[in-house]
């Protein structure tokens, strides 16, 4: 759900770079799409002229990841540190994607 992972990106000083960018798997335009992500993520870069580069999708499960590969970036989230979300290494990798510096101490 987009109520799981909007905290997580604000509390990573990460919002600020998806914006509305954030879908959750409640959203209507994946269930339209049998819930498949990779075709939901295919959809939302070709609207937005968004090439494989431009796009990281990040999950927790290898069969959604498997259906985007060909679609966009991948990156799997395996972190046990924090019960069903991302840990300080996925969030690091994240930032290193974007081109971001590593997060400072003060930012958490």
């Amino acid at each position: 759900r987009k109520a799981a992972i909007v905290p997580h990106l604000r509390a990573a000083r990460l919002l600020p770079y998806f914006g509305e960018r954030v879908w959750g798997q409640d959203c209507e335009e994946l269930r339209s799409l049998g819930f498949v992500k990779g075709r939901l993520i295919k959809r939302i870069m070709h609207a937005r002229g968004w090439a494989h580069a431009e796009v990281l999708f990040v999950d927790d499960s290898q069969e959604h990841l498997d259906a985007a590969a060909e679609v966009c970036r991948t990156m799997m989230v395996t972190s046990k540190a924090v019960v069903g979300g991302m840990g300080d290494a996925e969030f690091s990798a994240l930032r290193a994607a974007a081109g971001l510096p590593p997060a400072t101490a003060a930012e958490g």
